[in-house]
């Protein structure tokens, strides 16, 4: 994949390490993130793998696991300081720290993917490959998890980091081009949330594989 150098996994786990706490203290004070959860829960299968890709904190797991469901869950995420604390919100669960760019996740394997504000640090290319990539190893009936910032066209811009370190590349992806991809390939989306912003739409959809 073409990895953007601004978001090169070095420089993200740089970036991130020391933003986990804060950062798990911004995301659980979204109201929508458990009524996500909660739809999801209500559509996956009753086992199998569950796998939160980019997982930050692991505050999208952790809602999960309120629901003492018997899946296996593997979180993956780039940057160590966020793994760290995921590891302390998520007990015993199987971690693996890479970047998700370069995870070769098995077809037909896992039951549920959850892509928490994941793509919008991803170039579309990135995007599109992720998503391809998630769409094979879902088992049939699988749900995808997504939360992402819609525009259209889709805009693409640098951003600073609040304590003005660092500078990300940032991109607001365009819902229809995901919406196609994940259609083609048989999914349904059976709930979406989209909160208008200033500039965007912040999206939380559920895609459920035929």
């Amino acid at each position: 994949m073409d990895i953007s150098v601004s978001n090169h996994q070095d420089y993200i786990n740089e970036a991130f390490s020391g933003y986990a706490e804060a950062y798990y203290q911004r995301e659980i004070q979204d109201p929508r993130m458990p009524v996500a959860v909660e739809a999801f829960m209500q559509q996956i299968l009753p086992t199998g793998w569950l796998e939160d890709w980019g997982c930050g904190p692991g505050h999208w797991s952790e809602e999960l696991k309120k629901y003492n469901t018997p899946h296996l869950f593997k979180l993956i995420e780039v940057s160590e300081g966020m793994l760290e604390k995921a590891e302390t919100m998520v007990p015993g669960v199987s971690y693996l720290r890479m970047d998700i760019r370069q995870y070769q996740a098995q077809n037909a394997s896992i039951s549920g993917i959850v892509m928490g504000y994941l793509i919008p640090y991803l170039t579309e290319n990135e995007m599109l490959d992720l998503l391809n990539m998630a769409v094979n190893a879902l088992l049939p009936g699988g749900c995808l998890l997504l939360a992402y910032m819609a525009v259209s066209p889709r805009k693409s811009f640098e951003q600073f980091s609040s304590d003005g370190k660092y500078k990300m590349q940032m991109n607001y992806h365009d819902s229809l081009v995901i919406s196609q991809l994940l259609s083609k390939y048989k999914l349904n989306c059976v709930y979406k949330n989209g909160l208008e912003k200033n500039d965007h739409v912040d999206i939380m959809e559920i895609w459920k594989k035929a």
